[in-house]
């Protein structure tokens, strides 16, 4: 907003919303990719996504899935196996100037330098919930939901898990049983958000035996967004 003039704020909460002090993510692009039909312990999707170091991505599946990291423009999910194959939508969220206008006509406002601070042809981000927890002492298959009034998208802020190794050899080779107890979630229906914390395990043989032999990150933290729209 212009430094001089008008201001907007929420009326509910009372909020600035547009100021030249504040800037929104805007939608930069939207992508579709296919998980493929897998057995477990589960199944990757990957994209090339240029985004800003400011950009967010929020993504909404069909079937149980997870951000799970990402490389340079590489990002990479993850779905349990034993799944047809099921549809991912990403969406990237940037700063404005690297998002394209939708429309030919809107409402622009300005800062004291001349910089646009706002423009209504952009689509920016909207909030609908913050989701946060810790999976300790959740049970293994726990799943359970929340239905929004918006069409609903993940933010991802941590990917909750606890990956083990048990030992239960007594001498080399050493048998293991591998273990990954991770948070996914998916969005089945046009309003629903669920979470699933699913366990995956495995036999393996090793020697010597890994170098860790557990690590955990036990916060589950997701906003929810509304992309209904987009």
């Amino acid at each position: 907003m212009a430094d001089y003039g008008w201001r907007v704020s929420n009326p509910g909460t009372n909020l600035i919303q547009v100021d030249s002090s504040y800037k929104n993510l805007a939608l930069r692009a939207k992508y579709t990719v296919a998980f493929p039909a897998g057995s477990m312990p589960f199944r990757r999707a990957e994209l090339s996504i240029p985004m800003s170091p400011n950009g967010v991505i929020a993504w909404r599946c069909d079937q149980p899935a997870a951000y799970v990291y990402r490389s340079g423009n590489t990002c990479v999910f993850w779905s349990p196996g034993g799944f047809p194959p099921g549809t991912l939508t990403v969406y990237v969220f940037d700063e404005p100037q690297y998002s394209p206008l939708y429309g030919n006509y809107g409402v622009r406002s300005k800062d004291a330098a001349w910089g646009v601070t706002f423009d209504s042809r952009y689509k920016y981000m909207k909030l609908q919930d913050l989701y946060q927890g810790s999976i300790i002492g959740a049970p293994v298959n726990e799943t359970f939901s929340r239905t929004y009034a918006r069409l609903p998208a993940i933010v991802q802020g941590n990917l909750a898990y606890v990956h083990a190794w048990l030992q239960i050899g007594v001498s080399p080779p050493f048998q293991y049983i591998e273990t990954m107890t991770m948070q996914y979630v998916s969005t089945p229906g046009a309003g629903t958000v669920t979470w699933h914390l699913v366990q995956h395990a495995q036999p393996m043989t090793l020697f010597p035996p890994p170098g860790f032999i557990d690590t955990q990150q036990m916060t589950r933290s997701h906003t929810i967004m509304d992309v209904a729209g987009l």
